[in-house]
């Protein structure tokens, strides 16, 4: 049973019975909490993003490491995955992708993304994927590391999304193709990451209106490849990359970056 006191949010830890909420779905500090230790409402990750309404809500994970056989899909607008201050690692030895968006106004925050077991043979293929053409997902605080693909991929099969935000992230390890690739995405603001990992490039904007800025991409391929139209790319530092960066678009605001 969980407490509630009028107009007050719950202020005992969230257990598997509880009595308040409709349709099994618990108001307070967070929608839904998943947690390994039986205090939660969920033992996983997916199980718990299935307990949110279709309109979505939060999901509060609590420290530990969730050991992934499948992909986790987040399919409802509205959403969001928080992290125990990175405390709450996603892991995997199997060749998949970690974390699929596949809905609008989602944040992810405070998640270590692992895509590689110690002594596994495999690493997994993306960190987080968006797709479908999105908008509005904001990613923050992640660690995201040891991928046979890319960090972070904005997938744009169904024709690019747009209004992405990725700040203070960190991406490393192995990474073999990009840190962060934005293919066709628009209207991206990418700030504040680290990114020491990408083989092929540690950013790359193939969207027009996109912001890259104050990043710090260390031993990439290429640091920041620009690519399209009417891109930003100030402030950002640049050490120790094959090309520190390439531009290969068209009316690209480019100053003020570091590169060593």
């Amino acid at each position: 049973m969980v407490l509630n006191f009028g107009g007050m949010t719950n202020i005992f830890d969230h257990s598997r019975e509880f009595d308040q909420g409709l349709g099994g779905v618990r108001t307070g500090q967070a929608t839904v909490v998943v947690s390994q230790d039986g205090t939660g409402d969920a033992a996983s990750i997916q199980e718990g993003i299935d307990l949110l309404p279709k309109t979505g809500g939060v999901v509060y994970i609590k420290e530990g490491t969730y050991t992934i056989t499948e992909k986790i899909t987040i399919d409802k607008d509205n959403s969001i995955l928080i992290g125990a201050s990175r405390g709450a690692i996603i892991r995997t030895d199997l060749a998949i992708d970690i974390l699929e968006i596949n809905a609008s106004y989602i944040t992810i925050q405070e998640l270590t993304i692992n895509g590689n077991i110690p002594a596994a043979a495999n690493l997994a293929e993306n960190g987080i994927t968006l797709i479908n053409a999105k908008a509005g997902i904001n990613i923050v605080r992640c660690n995201i590391l040891n991928l046979e693909k890319s960090g972070i991929l904005m997938d744009d099969g169904a024709g690019g999304g747009a209004d992405i935000k990725i700040t203070g992230c960190t991406i490393s390890g192995t990474i073999k193709e990009y840190g962060i690739d934005t293919q066709t995405y628009r209207r991206c603001i990418i700030v504040g990451n680290k990114i020491g990992g990408g083989d092929i490039a540690g950013i790359h904007s193939n969207g027009f209106n996109n912001i890259i800025s104050g990043n710090i991409v260390i031993d990439c391929g290429i640091g920041i490849h620009m690519e399209s139209t009417e891109n930003i790319m100030v402030f950002n530092e640049l050490i120790n990359n094959t090309t520190n960066y390439t531009d290969d678009g068209t009316n690209t605001q480019i100053g003020h970056n570091i590169t060593t």
